[in-house]
């Protein structure tokens, strides 16, 4: 990334894209998750599972993509011992309805295989026959139970399909299919609802055969941003075990609301507030505390700064007024902290200023502020409490997820989980009567 001198480049260089930052942008990567990538890299060189499973969780925004692509890139082991690919949820499941099991199952197989012509053909082959395997099963129930006039037969015959197949070519892109078609996924949802376990076993032989192409050197799976899409409640739940299975070392991406979390989790969130939640219990624990969180200040000034020429930083006074407060108001989230430095600027080059003001972060507040507060009518009470007790009630779990997932409420997990409201709508939200 050319490093920003003037206000147009400071526009450019903090407009945010949904993905992780490329290989050519990685002379401005801070990494923010030292202790905790660490940890993970160590714990993936060791494991003696053939097929092991490390699950990432935290706040949609807050560099868990850019922190995976940089440990795939530069981490010695996995460069050595594998070869990554690395899948965003966000391209592979471009749909509203909830993503399950078998779509999960059917979109790795695909695009695994997609870089080898004739295992890509064979995958898709295999499909056909599940199809039509499944078509003739249904026939002879529709025949069996049409046979004894049972009034179940129209039921039976609104299954799968045969349709479909006269659409669903040898090197079509099942994934094009799958994001464009609803009847497609749920076909195929119906057709593996009892057979899980044969897909899998099917995925696995698919896996089994890159191997093989690849002279014996795995592969390493990177789910992705999993966290930002509708996911089935059974997903990391009864169908875990399914997931676990793929024969892959695998990092998956999962939801800070996730209900159970698996042992091997690495939470990956920073903070500038103490856990409200936890006393610190004496003297010593306040300093470590307030040095932990002056570290953490310091790490988001330099993702900022990295961004921006050295012999330009005036651009972007490093003030409490200024800098300071665009990190308060970005939560800790760093891509609402890069938009607020795009919308600061934007502001400033609009009014034609040489440096980002106090004006101009009030003006980027402001504009972040009116492009959600209507979206949060609803769950004023909620949010209310969260504000004051850091903490939902369990009768509120879907108001919970929903403003995790909007980024209305960030998740924190030193010593015990708490959140906190997002600092962008805590004043209005403040402001608001209960009644």
């Amino acid at each position: 990334m050319k490093l920003a001198t003037n206000m147009v480049e400071m526009k450019q260089n903090f407009r945010v894209n949904d993905k992780y930052l490329s290989e050519a942008d990685s002379n401005v990567y801070e990494n923010l998750f030292k202790s905790q990538m660490k940890k993970l890299a160590l714990d993936i060189e060791d494991s003696q599972i053939e097929y092991d499973t490390f699950y990432i969780t935290g706040q949609s925004g807050n560099g868990k993509s850019t922190a995976l692509n940089y440990l795939k890139d530069n981490n010695e082991y996995i460069k050595n011992n594998f070869i990554t690919k690395h899948l965003m949820a966000n391209e592979i499941f471009n749909f509203q309805d909830k993503i399950t099991i078998v779509d999960v199952l059917l979109m790795v197989g695909m695009k695994l295989c997609e870089a080898y012509e004739d295992i890509q053909s064979k995958y898709i082959k295999q499909l056909q026959e599940f199809k039509i395997l499944s078509t003739k099963k249904a026939e002879k129930s529709i025949i069996k139970v049409s046979n004894s006039e049972s009034s179940t037969s129209k039921n039976a015959k609104g299954g799968l399909d045969i349709g479909f197949l006269e659409t669903f070519e040898i090197g079509a892109s099942l994934n094009k299919h799958w994001n464009d078609s609803e009847q497609v996924r749920n076909e195929f949802r119906q057709l593996f609802e009892l057979d899980r376990a044969e897909l899998l076993v099917f995925i696995n032989d698919i896996i089994r055969e890159i191997i093989n192409k690849n002279n014996s050197k795995k592969t390493f799976l990177i789910l992705d941003d999993l966290e930002k899409k509708n996911i089935s409640d059974e997903l990391f739940t009864i169908h875990r075990e399914l997931l676990e299975n793929i024969e892959l070392t695998k990092i998956i991406t999962i939801p800070v609301n996730n209900a159970i979390l698996p042992y091997n989790m690495y939470k990956l969130n920073t903070r500038i507030k103490s856990n409200p939640m936890l006393p610190l219990k004496n003297k010593e624990a306040e300093k470590q505390d307030k040095k932990e969180i002056e570290e953490n200040k310091k790490i988001l000034e330099n993702i900022v700064y990295k961004r921006i020429n050295k012999e330009y930083h005036n651009l972007l006074p490093n003030t409490d007024k200024i800098m300071g407060k665009l990190i308060r108001y970005s939560g800790c989230n760093i891509r609402q902290l890069l938009i607020l430095v795009y919308e600061a600027s934007s502001n400033a080059r609009y009014n034609g200023f040489d440096k980002i003001s106090e004006l101009d972060v009030d003006k980027a507040i402001e504009t972040l502020l009116n492009n959600v507060a209507i979206g949060v009518l609803d769950r004023i009470s909620f949010l209310k409490r969260i504000g004051k007790e850091h903490i939902p009630k369990k009768e509120q779990q879907e108001e919970f997820k929903t403003s995790i997932k909007d980024n209305m409420i960030f998740a924190y997990f030193n010593g015990s989980p708490w959140y906190e409201v997002n600092p962008i709508i805590e004043d209005y939200i403040n402001s608001i009567s209960n009644d």
